[in-house]
């Protein structure tokens, strides 16, 4: 729902609660705000009644700040969801083969849906995994949707593959180059484009080097699987199956460590092993880096990823989806790692109608009686940092956002929002934002 209120009139809303990430929790709550501008936010004594301001009252709902989405995949969203079948490695072969089925022009479809079900989750910033074909399109069309944050494109390349990977880090350096939306500063909200290496078993240690000697944001699956271990540990098991039948790898007989190109160490030390090696020689000044899933780390990787500054994002309904144990954001947050939300794909998803850290968070409530104010940092001013953004904007303080949104939460304001199913509302849509940085430009 998009707000049509005239930009120059102050508007007061009142609500049962207004929270954000970052320090705002009245119960009852109210907001001040010209158009896209948050004047202020906090109890109603705090705020008062502006003589000429417009008041619309929302005593059923909870107000909060536009959300993030560290981790989607939204060329996958016209992939209906379906059941999980227990076999990950022949799940993930399905999801390759409907990719390539897609084309061009259904992967561009596909993003349109995705870029749309993603507004409609109340979420305005995004890191979306963009896979072939949609590549160069897909940056234009996330940008044209007015989504910011990272377009990460995916590299697969291990054994015959390894070249042509190492081929698509440079031409995707080039594309970051001349695709690289606005300019950096202040609390300025861009498109960025980054990179992402697909997982330890799709990926070698010069793909991932190069990938890291880019400069550019990356992001990483990482520890998402047993599959995924035995393989990176042993080079046996349903992977190592799955990259024979796809011809990335040799069919070979005996040793499938001794045979294939393998990390030999957890992926997660892989990981940290090659971004020390970097940094050491690089010197990269606070590089936007992102680990997805953590669902088979070990307690010392903790200290690892907080020490190197990589963020760890969780998509509980993933987790769900695939009946695993989930990451352990609670112990990876209070080590000092910065955990931020994800969706991952719509097809692992509950919810057709959009796709929103709002219903993560609500997961983290029923599996784990997570609070509200415990998860939404995680789905706003973490997603932010997460992928090297201002924070500002995902809060509400004072400032122009780029957006506002209400949660009904009926006659419960602390946990009557993640209790519920409904769909966020927009106060400020994301398109009132765009509108008045525009003008503001042009003047």
């Amino acid at each position: 729902m998009v707000s049509t209120t005239t930009e120059s009139r102050l508007h007061l809303h009142r609500a049962a609660r207004v929270v954000d990430g970052a320090g705002i929790d009245a119960t009852p709550g109210a907001l001040l705000r010209r158009g896209a501008e948050v004047i202020a936010a906090g109890t109603p004594a705090s705020i008062g009644v502006p003589a000429d301001a417009v008041i619309e009252d929302h005593a059923d709902s909870v107000i909060l700040p536009a959300l993030g989405n560290a981790h989607a995949h939204l060329d996958l969203t016209a992939i209906e969801p379906a059941p999980f079948d227990g076999d990950f490695a022949r799940w993930l072969a399905r999801i390759l083969d409907w990719r390539r089925d897609f084309g061009l022009e259904g992967a561009k479809r596909s993003l349109r849906l995705g870029a749309e079900l993603t507004l409609a989750g109340g979420v305005a910033m995004v890191g979306d995994i963009l896979g072939s074909p949609a590549r160069e399109q897909g940056v234009e069309l996330l940008e044209r949707a007015g989504l910011s944050g990272v377009a990460f494109v995916e590299v697969f390349g291990v054994g015959k593959g390894e070249a042509a990977a190492l081929a698509a880090v440079e031409r995707i350096r080039q594309l970051a180059r001349t695709s690289d939306s606005g300019e950096a500063g202040g609390d300025r909200l861009r498109l960025r484009v980054g990179i992402q290496p697909h997982a330890p078993q799709t990926t070698t240690s010069r793909v991932l080097e190069s990938a890291l000697r880019s400069g550019m944001p990356l992001s990483i699956h990482l520890a998402e699987s047993e599959a995924e271990i035995e393989y990176c540990t042993r080079g046996t098991g349903p992977m190592r199956t799955l990259l024979e039948r796809s011809g990335a790898i040799e069919r070979t007989q005996g040793d499938g460590a001794a045979a294939a190109a393998i990390p030999s160490e957890h992926p997660v030390d892989w990981f940290c092993d090659l971004v020390r090696a970097v940094d050491r020689v690089a010197g990269t000044e606070a590089p936007t880096r992102l680990a997805v899933h953590l669902e088979q780390m070990l307690d010392h990787h903790c200290e690892r990823l907080r020490e190197l500054g990589v963020a760890a994002i969780t998509c509980p309904r993933s987790s769900r989806y695939f009946g695993r144990r989930g990451m352990p954001w609670r112990r990876l947050r209070d080590a000092g790692v910065t955990v931020a939300l994800g969706t991952d794909g719509r097809l692992c998803l509950d919810t057709p109608d959009r796709i929103s850290t709002l219903d993560e968070m609500r997961c983290l409530w029923r599996d784990a009686g997570a609070a509200l104010e415990s998860t939404l940092p995680l789905a706003t001013v973490c997603v932010a940092r997460a992928l090297g953004a201002p924070e500002a904007p995902f809060t509400l303080r004072p400032g122009v956002k780029p957006g506002v949104l209400r949660v009904e939460c009926g006659a419960d304001p602390r946990e009557g929002a993640l209790r519920s199913n409904a769909a966020p509302t927009w106060i400020v849509h994301p398109a009132r934002t765009r509108a008045a940085v525009s003008r503001a430009g042009s003047a």
